[in-house]
């Protein structure tokens, strides 16, 4: 970094200097939960040649998922947002870049970067 006698050193320079940053794209998954009730009827029954019968368990999952698409169900937080690198790293909208905040212990870089920048997402 320059100093106040270095010849190099021109008005403005006590400005934040740039960076340069590379934009990533990652996704939030968050996973919720229900309970849900699966009316047993006989299409999820499968009779044996013995004369038995059973659930099928495949059917019965199937029709869960099912019923679990029905709008207004109460749906719970199961756990915490998963947060990943999207498998597509498609060219991002600009508008809506994200720049996160430094944590507190860095918002201002002594090397003269400057303040830490603030989230902009539009």
């Amino acid at each position: 970094m320059p100093t106040d006698d270095d010849p190099d050193r021109g008005p403005g320079d006590d400005a934040p200097k740039a960076t340069v940053s590379i934009v990533v794209r990652v996704r939030r998954t968050v996973t919720e939960a229900l309970h849900i009730s699966v009316p047993v009827t006989d299409d999820l029954i499968v009779d044996e040649p013995d004369g038995s019968s059973h659930l099928d368990g495949g059917r019965v999952f199937a029709a869960a998922i099912r019923l679990g698409q029905t709008a207004g169900l109460p749906w719970r937080p199961d756990g915490e947002p998963v947060i990943e690198i999207h498998p597509w790293q498609t060219p991002p909208d600009l508008a809506a870049v994200a720049v996160p905040a430094a944590p507190a212990d860095q918002a201002a870089d002594p090397a003269g970067a400057g303040p830490a920048a603030s989230v902009t997402v539009e």
